[in-house]
């Protein structure tokens, strides 16, 4: 579920899809992970999923309202996935708390999809042969003016008292 949020994220669902949604609140990487609020998981869930199979660019839609048979929904959805090519290997009532599995994997093959009709591609990172680690700590802290204010503070200068004062001053 942690790719969905990042995959959702390079769709701009956070302005595309958020902001006509008022009611909704940003992902965070375990929503649809266990069941907490099924209603409300569910309701995100088909939500969701409207919106991204009008990304892909898909002709089927997926109509419900709030009142709906949630199992005629579930069938909707189930014919949704179908349509667009989901291998569905679940029970339709593994949709229906709108959180698990079978949720997390429909939402994630339907963001490949929206993602592709983008012509988004996602790649492996490239490291450097230098690791490249120490380079990027080093780069981040150059910039930081407080690095330098700690540098011979007042604890450098007590230091150098002691060591001034020599063993026999001290008591």
């Amino acid at each position: 579920s942690e790719d969905l949020v990042d995959k959702l994220k390079l769709l701009n669902y956070e302005k595309a899809f958020l902001r006509s949604h008022n009611e909704l609140k940003p992902l965070n990487r375990y929503y649809f992970a266990h069941p907490t609020k099924p209603n409300d998981q569910f309701q995100y869930f088909l939500q969701l999923m409207q919106f991204l199979l009008k990304l892909s660019g898909s002709n089927d839609s997926l109509e419900f309202s709030e009142f709906d048979d949630p199992n005629s929904v579930v069938a909707s959805v189930v014919e949704a996935l179908r349509k667009q090519g989901f291998n569905n290997e679940f029970h339709p009532s593994k949709f229906r708390p709108g959180s698990g599995e079978a949720c997390i994997l429909a939402l994630d093959y339907l963001c490949d999809r929206a993602l592709a009709a983008r012509r988004v591609q996602i790649q492996a990172p490239i490291y450097t042969s230098s690791g490249g680690s120490d380079d990027a700590v080093a780069a981040d802290n150059s910039g930081d003016e407080n690095d330098d204010a700690e540098v011979g503070g007042e604890d450098d200068e007590i230091a150098d008292e002691v060591l001034e004062d020599g063993p026999e001053d001290r008591v």
